[in-house]
């Protein structure tokens, strides 16, 4: 069992444990569109959002551990 499921709204957190932020201040919202499970029972999320900058530097191929997600309101 992952933390996430396909179609979850997360934020990406930051070193500092906050969010990531978008130019205009707002935190960037990704859904999740891929789970990546492993043998070891771990999981890595493979992300998109609409914010074409965040999707160019954090979208597409690179899954993120759970670690790294927090979950977004609804």
């Amino acid at each position: 069992m992952t933390g996430f499921a396909k179609g979850d709204r997360v934020h990406l957190k930051n070193m500092a444990g906050g969010v990531m932020f978008d130019a205009k201040g707002h935190s960037i919202r990704f859904r999740v569109v891929e789970v990546i499970e492993w043998e070891n029972g771990g999981a890595n999320y493979v992300l998109h959002t609409y914010d074409r900058d965040a999707q160019r530097m954090y979208g597409g191929g690179i899954g993120f551990p759970a670690t790294t997600l927090q979950r977004a309101e609804q």
